[in-house]
């Protein structure tokens, strides 16, 4: 995902100071980005937070109130790609390429706060509810202690 921000990224430059040809040029990529992007971020979203976290969300209150969090960055990130596509079809209207830039630019940061967070909250949060998870269902015997 974070390749695909920065290609994204090199794109919104190339665009942002290229001739008209070169911008049509850097507007497919940014197109082609968007559609890998989108897609990406809702089959990380199922596995993720759908699939990995359902059964902890109920047990955890702490983990409930991330959970609400991420959805909450979930929403801004779909209003950020709706965005881009209202900029996409203005683009094909219009030719200005301006709202285009603002709002992919939008969903980078949008992105990589997401980003973010799923690794420095989601990642260690869910590493510690499996281990406690764990814990609970086998605990540590030790050989000493069975004889």
């Amino acid at each position: 995902m974070h390749e695909k921000l920065d290609s994204l990224r090199a794109l919104l430059t190339s665009l942002r100071r290229g001739s008209y040809s070169e911008s049509v040029e850097a507007i497919s990529g940014v197109r082609a980005e968007l559609r890998a992007l989108e897609s990406e971020e809702s089959g990380r979203f199922y596995r993720e937070e759908m699939k990995l976290c359902a059964a902890l969300h109920a047990s955890n209150a702490d983990f409930k109130n991330l959970m609400d969090e991420l959805a909450k960055d979930r929403e801004a990130v779909r209003q950020a790609f709706a965005e881009c596509r209202r900029a996409l079809r203005a683009f094909n209207t219009h030719g200005d390429s301006g709202p285009l830039r603002e709002a992919a630019d939008h969903l980078v940061k949008t992105l990589s706060v997401r980003l973010d967070r799923q690794a420095m909250e989601l990642v260690p949060a869910l590493e510690r509810e499996l281990r406690e998870h764990e814990k609970a269902r086998r605990p540590d015997v030790r050989l000493a202690d069975a004889s």
